[in-house]
């Protein structure tokens, strides 16, 4: 009986068994190949290799050590035989010593067979190991591993070999490890550039006892940009490989901990574990187990009296005994009834050959007759399982993929929409900058025409205004005074305040250019994650994609309250403040006319009106080098804010090659759901063929035993 064949389809469809290991434990390596062998045969004579194992140990916990050492530290897991229809039975043993690989079968049945020549109590045990492609609440069908029980100084304990031996996972090939370690080693170089002032000149001719603090911006280096853009262009792909290491994870585990992980189909080998099966499918510890718990358990075992009854009693009452708790403990497990089914009809098929009593010959043929039967019944309903099976991934894969969609789509429109708010304050700076070099040219230009305001009048000719026309100008020219006066203190603490706004945003920009890849952060360890077939049900995925909306809650927070709100500000300051100085503007010419219609009068000076022009063109030179002087800022901003929108874009990019990856995973998982469900129902249909074909040769051998009689 082939078990590999029934096992293909759950190990093909899961691509691959994750096995659990940790580094190796010095207490479990005493022994190597070059103390065990001396010759080159000696290795093929499980006999001779127990001798020399056990020589000189005393207890059964000494020799058990040694055994267990060995097969973990020489025999290799097989990886591709588990995959291969033509493979030979890994529970030949003597093939499993020559060639030192098998797979889990073979590891449980060739300690079974060296325990037993060491006089040890073994059992192997068939059941259903979780690995890293089960998911909670999943149907268990067909049980995919095998591992050992044994009995040392009347305990039993639980033990997987396999397991304790090494995994097999997915893992970046060497060389995507090398090109991702070197971005994270070198990241972006960026080079610090100060921003030219196009106003720069006038500045320092007209603003030169105040001159303008130097602004800076920062741009990638032409060469770290073209290596980047080359080596992002590079593959990153992954591969499937057993990482070899011995651990003592599995070794006489604690059965409270191993039954997380590990489920027999008789549940007399859970040992303390009285869960039913689907209160194992269902239990949420496996979704936070890791291997870390597995370093400080006690190595205990347990008194067992039906443990003690099934090592003594023969092959034929084990398997009636495992078809009958199989069957019970998971109706959904139709292969173990095949399996015992099938042993028991070539047992009794075996028999009735030999037995030379008619009556006893007819029992024994019945008898297989029966089991024969059942384990036919039993592969038709393994078949009918295991379509059942295949949807059931692969609704659940598709609905992985969906999640990870649903979920990124989010994200993607968050991203969007702060996209769009840079896009919008880019173009509000933008504005800013050529509103800003208008107004610069504007206030220039009421400087120039000031200066040509004509102050030479000659007053001597001219004749004396009326006392009523005086009093009018002068209190015209009062209140348009007091009106600019206002004017000039708005002006003033306007500016100081857009000042402020601007300095703050000018810095915040860049910290948050600089500190934008945090956002990226989640996203690209999910994806290396998914690299490794890692999907949504994944506690290591889940708590990464849970960090994910704190994340953009700060980003979103940071700028809006460091650069969008501010922005909004200061575009609505430069609005009030451009206002207030044309306003200002206009009253400046209406009391510079009035002062020259009092020079007319005779009642100002012709220094007091000059006086009076030099400070409206000092006041207008002034306007001039506060708005020249934030020139450089807006311009800083505008290119942080250009900048910040590609990163936010390389985040919508991140989160494009994400679903990518998302979607060749489900890809992988469904062509390999395809392939193992059409290699298993071809094996299966094999099996149904032979069972059928023996049951009517069991058939027709009756009916001539009936022939003869008559």
């Amino acid at each position: 009986m082939n078990f590999r064949k029934y096992l293909i389809f759950i190990f093909v469809f899961r691509l691959g068994i994750l096995f659990s290991q940790a580094p190796a434990d010095p207490d479990l390596l005493e022994y190597s190949d070059k103390d065990i062998h001396t010759g080159k045969r000696t290795g093929a004579d499980a006999v001779r290799l127990v001798k020399k194992l056990i020589k000189g140990k005393s207890g059964e916990q000494e020799k058990f050590d040694a055994i267990f050492t060995w097969v973990t530290t020489n025999i290799k897991y097989n990886y591709s035989e588990f995959y291969l229809p033509t493979a030979s039975n890994p529970e030949q043993i003597s093939r499993i010593l020559k060639t030192k690989n098998t797979i889990c079968l073979g590891y449980a049945n060739l300690m079974d067979t060296l325990c037993k020549l060491a006089g040890i109590a073994n059992v192997t045990v068939y059941g259903y190991a979780k690995d890293e492609f089960f998911d909670i609440h999943d149907t268990v069908y067909i049980h995919n591993h095998a591992w050992n029980a044994v009995r040392l100084d009347g305990l039993w304990y639980v033990y997987d070999a396999t397991w304790s031996k090494g995994k097999v996972e997915y893992e970046l090939t060497r060389f995507s490890r090398r090109v991702i370690r070197w971005f994270e080693r070198h990241p972006d170089k960026l080079k610090k550039k100060k921003l030219r002032n196009r106003f720069s000149r006038r500045i320092k001719y007209m603003c030169g006892e105040t001159p303008v603090t130097p602004v800076f911006y920062y741009k990638r280096r032409w060469l770290s940009q073209i290596i980047h853009n080359w080596v992002g262009l590079l593959p990153i792909r992954t591969r499937k490989v057993f990482k070899k290491g011995i651990t003592k994870d599995y070794y006489l585990s604690e059965p409270r901990l191993f039954a997380l992980t590990h489920i027999s189909d008789d549940p007399t080998w859970n040992l303390s574990d009285t869960r039913n099966f689907r209160a194992f499918e269902t239990d949420s510890a496996y979704f936070y187990f890791s291997d870390s718990i597995l370093k400080s358990q006690n190595h205990q075992g347990i008194e067992c009296a039906d443990c003690d009854l099934y090592a003594k009693a023969g092959i034929k009452e084990r398997l009636k005994a495992l078809n009958m708790k199989s069957s019970a403990f998971n109706k959904h497990n139709h292969f173990i009834t095949n399996l015992c089914e099938e042993q028991i009809g070539i047992i009794n098929w075996k028999q009735a050959i030999v037995e030379k009593d008619s009556l006893s010959q007819m029992q024994f043929l019945d008898s297989t007759t029966a089991s024969f039967s059942n384990a036919y019944y039993s592969l038709r309903k393994t078949k009918d399982d295991l379509k059942s099976l295949v949807l059931m991934h692969k609704v659940k894969n598709k609905h992985k993929m969906s999640l990870l969609l649903t979920d990124n789509k989010m994200h993607t429109l968050f991203m969007s929409g702060r996209i769009r708010l840079t896009i919008k304050h880019t173009q509000t700076y933008s504005i800013l900058m050529s509103q800003g070099g208008a107004y610069a040219h504007t206030y220039l230009k009421k400087a120039s025409r000031t200066k040509r305001f004509k102050i030479n009048i000659r007053t001597d000719k001219l004749k004396p205004y009326p006392e009523k026309t005086l009093n009018a100008i002068h209190k015209d020219l009062e209140k348009k005074e007091l009106q600019l006066d206002s004017l000039q203190t708005l002006i003033h603490a306007k500016q100081t305040e857009f000042d402020s706004l601007i300095i703050g945003v000018s810095l915040n920009i860049w910290q948050q250019v600089n500190y934008h890849d945090s956002i990226s952060v989640p996203f690209n360890k999910s994806i290396n994650l998914r690299r490794q077939l890692k999907d949504n049900y994944k506690k290591t995925v889940i708590d990464i994609r849970k960090t994910i909306p704190g994340c953009e809650l700060t980003y979103g927070n940071n700028l809006k309250y460091t650069v969008y709100q501010p922005s909004e500000e200061a575009l609505i300051l430069f609005k009030v403040i451009t206002s207030a100085i044309k306003n200002k503007t206009k009253l400046q010419n209406e009391c510079l006319q009035y002062n020259r219609e009092l020079l007319r009068a005779k009642e100002l000076s012709y220094d007091g009106l000059k006086q009076y022009k030099d400070d409206i063109i000092k006041d207008s030179e002034l306007d001039f080098c506060w708005i020249a002087g934030n020139y450089s800022r807006l311009a800083t901003i505008w290119i942080g804010l250009k900048t910040l929108k590609t990163k936010q874009s390389h985040v919508i990019d991140l989160i494009n090659h994400e679903n990518d990856i998302e979607r060749h995973r489900h890809y992988l998982v469904n062509r390999s759901v395809q392939y193992g469900s059409r290699e298993a129902l071809k094996s299966l249909s094999f099996e149904i063929r032979d069972v059928k074909k023996a049951l009517k040769g069991v058939r027709q051998y009756r009916k001539n035993i009936l022939k003869k009689k008559r």
